[in-house]
């Protein structure tokens, strides 16, 4: 057994006394025992590895890279971090559980010879936010402040980097100047936490471009103000006073919530403004004028009825910029998704929005063609060939997702609703018919992204715990 984290003894049964076997240690954080005797037992920092003794207390081998993984940066699967439990299994492997969430991962090693063997992720956190697909290369993936890549023939996933270890609740991907992959990544709807802006430089490396946070809310409306946009311009990834910019201004909600509100040519919206990108510092960071955001038209609706509500935000501006789409009102069972152009303020349609939300939903009826029930908000917006020019992706509570367009059509729904109707796949593999299952497990399936890739296909991203 570990005494305190320093030593290892062993215990008397009978009378409880102990037995020092290993002295000397530091930071010992679990211990466990081959079928010969051997003791494995698991270090914090610096040393971030197993150390492996006889039974008499002899040193025999350290499993895992000296000093571990870096925290951010490439993978390096060789490499223990937070070490928290310890396995010894009948074939003679040692099972390494990480106390990590960026990434989850419990790591396989030969005990005999302390060979790396293999490694295994997941899951996501509840409702499966922050996961984003690489609209330049659809089997990139990133979530969980990582990125990932995706086999096309198995569909499994390896670690490439952790990308920056932040709060990570809600990422998506948008292109900039000259084709330039960006991702963003915010922390979710409670309360306004920062949106951060990153470039992908090349596989697995990522620099910190932009941030737009804020320090302050408007106690009567609950709304941000004192909004502070950072761009980089020295290539730092530090924040110099002059690369500063503060604005005194009130943007009716937040950008970010159950989803981020972001799209692909990385306007912002979700607030009474669309933010369009009014620059690039010589680094290539994006740069956010809120002097110059347009205000967005908005439906005309009942006094005291705010669009929006329990972490979904008000609105979503298309990918050409023309149109937004407006939530319903949350919990109600009878709203709408009003769509308005921008340019002349124009309701262009309005389509239901039943048993708006979660709560809403309890009182949903069975699944229907075209009826949106329990949904959270609006996942995302691509941009598709004509006839359907921009789609409006919306995620619903219930277990499918719909698709309507800025002309004002009801496209399609996407997964099944219907309980009864359900059907898995015989495998879990890339090419597998997902028609016929929910995105997820049918009730608070939180997170999904959406993107129109380079291949001209629309992907999109969803699951429970997946």
């Amino acid at each position: 057994m570990v005494c305190g984290a320093a030593r290892i003894v062993t215990v008397n049964p009978e009378n409880g006394s102990l037995t020092p076997v290993v002295e000397g240690l530091q930071h010992v954080r679990s211990v466990a025992a081959d079928k010969d005797g051997n003791i494995f037992v698991g270090i914090g920092d610096p040393e971030n590895q197993v150390k492996v003794f006889d039974k008499a207390g002899k040193a025999l081998r350290a499993i895992g890279k000296a000093g571990g993984r870096n925290l951010e940066g490439a993978w390096d699967k060789a490499g223990l971090r937070f070490v928290a439990g310890l396995k010894i299994d009948s074939r003679g492997k040692l099972w390494v559980m990480e106390c990590d969430d960026s990434p989850k991962r419990i790591s396989v090693w030969d005990g005999q010879t302390g060979a790396f063997e293999r490694e295994l992720f997941g899951p996501t956190s509840y409702g499966a936010g922050g996961g984003a697909i690489c609209p330049a290369d659809p089997y990139t993936v990133i979530g969980h402040c990582c990125e990932w890549k995706i086999a096309p023939d198995s569909g499994k996933a390896e670690c490439v980097a952790v990308i920056r270890r932040i709060r990570w609740a809600n990422a998506r991907f948008g292109t900039g100047k000259a084709g330039r992959v960006y991702a963003a990544a915010g922390g979710g709807w409670a309360p306004h936490y920062p949106v951060n802006i990153f470039e992908r430089l090349a596989a697995g490396k990522w620099k910190l471009r932009t941030t737009i946070s804020t320090d302050e809310e408007d106690p009567t409306k609950g709304q941000p103000v004192h909004i502070t946009v950072w761009a980089d311009r020295n290539d730092d990834e530090k924040q110099q006073p002059e690369e500063v910019k503060k604005y005194d201004m009130a943007l009716g909600a937040w950008l970010d919530g159950w989803y981020l509100y972001f799209n692909q040519a990385m306007t912002f919206s979700g607030t009474d403004y669309r933010i369009d990108v009014t620059g690039w510092t010589p680094c290539g960071a994006p740069e956010y004028d809120l002097a110059k955001a347009t205000k967005l038209p908005a439906p005309v609706d009942p006094p005291g009825m705010g669009r929006g509500g329990m972490g979904a935000q008000k609105d979503l501006v298309s990918e050409d910029g023309k149109y937004v789409l407006y939530n319903g009102f949350y919990g109600v069972e009878h709203s709408d998704f009003s769509c308005l152009d921008v340019k002349s303020g124009k309701l262009v349609f309005a389509y239901p929005n039943n048993y708006v939300g979660v709560h809403g939903g309890h009182l949903a009826p069975p699944a229907k063609r075209g009826l949106i029930r329990g949904a959270y908000d609006i996942v995302g917006t691509v941009a598709m060939p004509a006839p359907l020019d921009n789609l409006f992706v919306i995620g619903t509570d219930k277990g499918e997702w719909h698709l309507l367009s800025s002309s004002g059509y009801y496209v399609s729904s996407l997964f099944e609703g219907d309980t009864m109707k359900i059907k898995w796949p015989d495998e879990a593999v890339p090419g597998a018919n997902m028609n016929t299952v929910p995105p997820g497990m049918g009730a608070e399936d939180f997170g999904g992204s959406a993107i129109l890739a380079k291949d001209g296909a629309m992907y999109v991203q969803h699951g429970k715990t997946a």
